[in-house]
């Protein structure tokens, strides 16, 4: 037959439970903020070591497993170094993890990084991404690189006042469109001929280096060297020869 439990037992029995889950919680209440202790979180990992919350859901937690998260509705602002008579040798504000990342996110807006320099060390890797436009602006930039490359899938343009290219052994300039300037001098001179009939009339200056300026009785006894000057200097060979293709 069982046991015939008293309403007193029943308090003795819950007051037991309550002390000893609570053994060490602390809760202190102020008008505008509350202060929690040893309390579990909802929705965290573990308990709350000190929990100062505001009524507004602003405050700063500490977690017993390492955790800390500070909250604002608005902004947080962190100002120092009234008092650094060093300057730059005595830094003001640090930011360190000793293991794992650190992550800056401006989710709707700007990412402003501001100072006299601005000096961003890499061990290995320094990545810049822009979905848009990586635009750099400035009196002077320089780059300098054991190996360096500069690629534009659809389109490089190299603009200047004066551009100098210097090569310790060689600078190579070539396109794909056309086979008489992507090849080398050889091939160059060998297909000249075949090239300058195909033009014919189209480029007038062919007359002077050819007895007649009849396309088909164009003959070999015209100049090669100045032809081929005038050739590779014109940027309209490309163009005159696509039209007929």
């Amino acid at each position: 037959m069982s046991e015939v439990v008293s309403v007193e037992k029943i308090d003795e029995i819950v007051e037991k439970l309550l002390e000893k889950k609570l053994e060490n919680y602390f809760r202190m209440s102020r008008p505008g903020f509350n202060i929690e202790s040893n309390q579990e979180i909802l929705g965290h990992p573990g308990k709350g070591e000190f929990c100062m919350t505001t009524d507004t859901l602003q405050g700063i937690h500490f977690y017993d497993q390492g955790n800390c998260k500070l909250g604002a509705n608005k902004s947080i602002e962190i100002y120092a170094g009234d008092d650094n008579k060093n300057g730059a040798k005595d830094m003001a504000i640090v930011l360190e993890a000793s293991n794992g990342s650190v992550k800056i996110t401006a989710k709707s807006h700007d990412l402003i990084l501001q100072g006299n320099n601005v000096k961003i060390h890499a061990e290995d890797t320094i990545q810049l991404k822009g979905k848009r436009l990586i635009d750099i602006v400035s009196p002077t930039v320089q780059t300098l690189s054991t190996n360096l490359e500069l690629i534009g899938i659809k389109t490089a343009n190299l603009l200047g006042g004066e551009v100098d290219v210097y090569g310790e052994t060689i600078v190579e300039i070539s396109e794909g469109v056309d086979n008489l300037l992507n090849t080398d001098i050889v091939s160059r001179l060998t297909k000249l001929a075949d090239e300058i009939k195909k033009l014919g009339d189209d480029l007038p200056y062919l007359v002077l280096h050819s007895p007649t300026h009849h396309p088909t009785n164009i003959s070999y006894s015209y100049d090669i060297s100045l032809v081929c000057t005038r050739l590779c200097k014109d940027s309209k060979f490309s163009r005159n020869k696509n039209n007929r293709q």
